[in-house]
């Protein structure tokens, strides 16, 4: 089979893209383990940052946590630009590339995708060398955040049905089913 062609933008609309894994929970994973997984990482992601674990909000409100350190965290390691950066959790594995004032380039999959894959790499040895077992994975994810600026991007809505599906009008069905 033929791979599709994809479009060239002069000016992608991209953001922010993201590539990832979302796994069954890393048993006895708390945040001392994100520390450590950090050291592993630290010499291309020197900025860490705590935050509340990814996932349904509604769901982690209602937790009731009977092992503080099985709280719901979620770190960051970014590039010292802010460019790119990794999030890690018990139950996930992100990796983004995002505009950021420095870095306006739009990174293209063919160049991410490598990138991601060797960081996954790392993180697999990392869990080997503590001894975890690799992650049982059920979702692979690939994200694009789009920026579509009204009167640069588009000027009225029916310049954003040529772009997004979602806002194109819908065409009327005949009687046998038959648009």
């Amino acid at each position: 089979m033929k791979p599709a062609t994809l479009p060239e933008y002069d000016r992608p609309p991209a953001i922010e893209t993201l590539m990832g894994f979302h796994f069954a929970p890393l048993p006895n994973w708390n945040v001392l383990r994100l520390g450590q997984a950090w050291a592993s990482f630290k010499a291309d992601y020197p900025t860490s940052n705590v935050m509340t674990a990814l996932g349904d909000a509604n769901a982690i409100s209602q937790m009731m946590i009977s092992d503080p350190g099985q709280l719901p965290f979620r770190a960051m390691f970014s590039k010292a630009d802010g460019s790119e950066l990794l999030q890690l959790q018990s139950t996930a594995f992100l990796r983004n590339w995002r505009q950021t004032p420095d870095n306006k380039q739009y990174t293209h999959y063919a160049q991410l995708r490598p990138r991601f894959k060797i960081d996954w790499e790392i993180f697999l040895a990392f869990l080997a060398d503590n001894q975890f077992q690799p992650p049982t994975i059920f979702q692979c994810e690939v994200t694009y955040v789009n920026h579509l600026v009204r009167g640069t991007d588009w000027d009225s809505y029916t310049d954003l049905a040529k772009s997004i599906k979602f806002f194109a009008p819908r065409r009327e069905q005949v009687k046998d089913g038959r648009q």
